[in-house]
């Protein structure tokens, strides 16, 4: 492998410039018609009580548990240091986001071998997408995910061309990112990344090694963290709240008393998740007691607004109970389970603007949303009716959801799914050590273990979720068709 790569191709530079300027006019456009950023802090549970970011950031985000940290001190940070206008800097920094998003993603086509024509248009399309307007312009981590993990691709893709230790270690350090601002990302999911590594690359076990360590020992840190502050070794202790949606909620209360009689469910299964502990303590009357721990963040059951704290060491309990309930229902009721499922998966394949509870900039762009669904998702539905919904979508009909099913997201993943696990398999093992295979091993990989974790345990949000992986889904199936069409992709990134 060569030494040396150049991120930006001989002839790209203009591209980039262009991509920049296409960028440019667009968010202007955007805000010309009214789309605004949105920072609903208060209202979101994926954010601990704001007003202890700013006042208590430190301790605060060292002893949350119910999400991962980062995404907490990054908005802790931005309220701390500008409190006055903390709006219009998260607005900057999500536009550089952005550009940063739409110029890697060109640079990772033209790394898949799509041809400066094929990826440039490919980026441009794509950052002119309602989702990626709307997420653009919303304080919340599907944005940063999506563009970490694009970044990751192309540092891996980069590293399998010059074997340089500062690639490999970026790899490292932004998976460890995800896993530290998205619980759906597991640790596993970051454990396995390295060990394929270690068996493709013999060669670069060191550098695999020495690039690895801190960023898997920060990740365990926070675990050993988690476990010994509230008995949970893990990055969220909210897992049996967010089952529930797929799994006690596609039951009838019948059904759950039921089970309740017959001791296969809590007291907890009989009623709502993501409730205040007053009202648990009301309906159950199980909830514990602890002592004042002299730490805001641990000690208020409710947040400034009111909200619930879900950070309270109470819920660490109370979504143990509920993920037995969950459990119980996968494992008596796996018919009620599978509905759930077939549910998630219908609304997977949906375009992921529609699930976005952004309403104000939704309207602005309204008339781009309804084409959009139709010519890049083919959601055939749009063709006469609005789609987008801000309630959450639970239980599902699927003789009712078909017709919002993005027939070209279909697509796209069948062809992912048909193409690349053959494509890899015919390289044999020194395709897959090369820079374009193992890159569309380790997107391959990601879309799969995004796909399988999202529609087996969520319900309601599936497609927005489906966004953080979405350049992923674009690249792959755009390389899949020109390969199927019989235009192989070409194996120089400098190729045109």
């Amino acid at each position: 492998m060569s030494g040396e790569s150049k991120l930006f191709p001989s002839g790209t530079t203009r591209l980039c410039c262009y991509l920049a300027g296409l960028f440019a006019l667009s968010r202007l456009a955007c805000y010309a018609i009214g789309v605004r950023f949105v920072a609903d802090l208060d209202n979101l549970i994926q954010i601990a009580d704001p007003l202890l970011l700013k006042e208590d950031l430190f301790r605060t985000v060292l002893l949350l548990h119910y999400q991962p940290p980062l995404f907490n001190l990054f908005i802790g940070l931005v309220c701390k240091i500008f409190p006055g206008n903390f709006i219009q800097v998260l607005q900057l920094i999500y536009l550089v986001m952005g550009l940063c998003l739409c110029i890697a993603v060109f640079l990772l086509g033209l790394r898949l071998g799509l041809g400066r024509k094929w990826a440039f248009a490919l980026s441009g399309v794509f950052t002119v997408t309602p989702a990626t307007i709307l997420l653009e312009n919303w304080a919340f981590y599907s944005y940063p995910v999506a563009l970490m993990l694009v970044l990751a691709a192309l540092a891996l893709n980069v590293f399998a061309e010059t074997r340089k230790l500062a690639w490999l270690f970026c790899l490292f350090l932004l998976l460890a990112m995800v896993v530290l601002t998205r619980s759906m990302f597991h640790p596993l999911w970051l454990l396995l990344v390295p060990g394929a590594l270690w068996l493709l690359l013999p060669e670069c076990r060191r550098q695999i090694v020495t690039a690895a360590l801190i960023p898997l020992l920060v990740v365990g840190l926070w675990m050993a963290k988690n476990y010994y502050t509230v008995g949970g070794f893990t990055t969220s202790t909210l897992l049996g709240m967010n089952f529930y949606k797929i799994t006690i909620m596609q039951i009838s209360d019948f059904q759950r008393v039921k089970m309740f009689a017959n001791g296969r469910l809590s007291k907890f299964g009989l009623y709502a998740n993501f409730e205040s502990l007053d009202y648990y303590r009301e309906k159950t009357g199980e909830v514990g007691s602890f002592l004042p721990s002299g730490i805001p963040i641990l000690d208020n059951e409710r947040t400034a607004s009111g909200a619930p704290n879900f950070n309270h060491p109470a819920y660490v309990d109370i979504s143990r109970r509920f993920l037995h309930d969950d459990l119980s229902v996968v494992r008596y009721r796996p018919a009620a389970y599978a509905g759930g499922v077939f549910g998630a998966l219908s609304l997977y394949v949906q375009p992921p603007h529609d699930q976005i509870f952004n309403p104000e900039n939704v309207k602005k762009i309204g008339p781009w949303v309804r084409v959009s669904d139709v010519i890049l998702y083919g959601q055939l539905s749009s063709l006469w009716r609005d789609n987008y919904h801000t309630e959450f979508k639970s239980r599902i009909k699927l003789s009712e959801s078909l017709p919002d099913i993005g027939l070209f997201v279909l697509a796209a993943l069948l062809a992912i799914a048909l193409y690349w696990p053959a494509a890899l398999a015919r390289g044999g093992l020194e395709g897959l050590r090369g820079p374009r295979g193992i890159a569309a091993l380790f997107m391959l990989f990601t879309v799969a273990y995004v796909s399988g974790v999202v529609n087996l345990l969520e319900i309601g949000e599936n497609a927005r979720i489906r966004y953080e992986i979405e350049p992923l889904i674009w690249l792959l199936a755009a390389s899949a068709f020109s390969s199927m069409r019989k235009l192989p992709p070409e194996c120089d990134p400098d190729g045109a």
